[in-house]
C-alpha cells in the first residue's frame, strides 16, 4: 500500500521579487490536505522536505497534486549538489531510486522509439494516473497507468523523467507536441 502524499504551493513563482528584480521561486509544501473554500486549502505537513515537525500551511488549491507513489528515472549523478546533500541527510546514495512523481509534473521519455513529453494527470476512464499529451483528448495506451508502473522493466516502454511541473515551468509545454 502506498503512502498518500500531496504537494501544494504556498507562494507562486514570481509572486515576490528580490531587490534586484529577480523573481522568487514558488514554495512547495508536502503532506495531507484539507479542501478549503475558494482558492485556498490547508495542508498539514512539511516544507521543502524538512520533516522534523508537522505544520499547517495555506496553499493554492489549484496547485495541489497527489503523489503517484512512483519515482522517475533521474540518476544520482544528475542531481544538483544541493539535492544530493538533502538526500544524504537521511539516506545513503545507493538508496536513491529517482524523484517522486506528482500529479502536475511534466515528464519526458522514450516510448516506442520516440521522445514524448506530457503531464501527469489522474484519468477517470482508467481510474489511475497517466500521462496526458498536448493535442490529445481521450485516454490511449500511452496514458495507461500500467505503463507508468513499468518504467524500469521494459526497454522501450515509457521511461519517464520529471523535467518540471505545470506551475513553475508551463513554458516546457508551449508549442510542444511529440517532437
Amino acid at each position: 500500500m502506498r503512502e498518500l502524499l500531496f504537494r501544494g504551493q504556498t507562494r507562486r513563482p514570481g509572486q515576490k521579487i528580490w531587490m534586484n528584480g529577480e523573481k522568487v521561486p514558488g514554495n512547495w509544501v508536502y503532506g495531507g490536505i484539507c479542501q478549503g473554500r475558494g482558492d485556498f486549502s490547508v495542508m498539514y505537513g512539511y516544507q521543502n522536505g524538512e520533516q522534523s515537525s508537522i505544520n499547517k500551511f495555506v496553499v493554492y488549491t489549484d496547485t495541489v497534486g497527489q503523489s503517484t507513489g512512483l519515482t522517475d528515472r533521474t540518476e544520482w549523478d544528475e542531481l544538483t549538489v544541493e539535492e544530493q546533500r538533502f538526500w544524504l541527510r537521511k539516506h545513503d546514495a545507493d538508496e536513491w531510486t529517482g524523484r517522486l512523481i506528482f500529479e502536475g509534473d511534466i515528464v519526458e521519455g522514450m516510448a516506442y522509439s520516440s521522445l514524448w513529453r506530457g503531464v501527469i494527470v489522474w484519468i477517470d476512464e482508467i481510474a489511475g494516473f497517466g500521462v496526458r499529451y498536448q493535442q490529445r483528448t481521450g485516454p490511449t495506451a500511452w496514458e495507461n497507468a500500467s505503463i507508468l508502473k513499468r518504467l524500469r522493466v521494459c526497454k522501450d516502454q515509457f521511461a519517464a523523467k520529471v523535467i518540471g511541473n505545470i506551475y513553475d515551468d508551463p513554458d516546457l509545454l508551449d508549442g510542444y507536441d511529440k517532437k
